[in-house]
């Protein structure tokens, strides 16, 4: 790969053999970017160049498992008729915690009931 200048003194060659000679190749590819200082894509670059397919393949952020998707719109209309956290909780299901991360994200203040005089 050419480079205007590269911070290490590692040579592509190199790279392609201590990358073929390791066991764990996709955990090598980190293992070579901390060596030469190129990041993962410049390491890619030069695998290719040499003929070698590397199994270096990004993480892709996946939902967390069990994430639960709600239905915000119902909530917001139960919130809008003054219901509390507590009450949109026993209607809907959804925990306190949850309802009270989305009123703050919304910047909507807390529902609270008044006592009867």
């Amino acid at each position: 790969m050419n480079r205007m200048y590269r911070l290490s003194e590692w040579a592509d060659g190199e790279i392609r053999v201590n990358y073929l000679q390791a066991k764990n190749r996709k955990a090598q590819i980190k293992i070579l970017c901390a060596l030469t200082l190129l990041n993962v894509a410049e390491v890619c670059a030069i695998l290719r160049a040499g003929g070698i397919d590397p199994e270096y393949q990004p993480k892709r952020k996946q939902p967390k498992k069990g994430r639960k998707l709600y239905d915000w719109e119902t909530v917001l209309d139960l919130y809008k008729k003054g219901m509390t956290d507590a009450e949109i909780y026993r209607e809907t299901g959804i925990r306190i915690g949850t309802i009270c991360m989305w009123r703050t994200r919304e910047k909507l203040p807390k529902n609270t009931k008044r006592m009867m005089k």
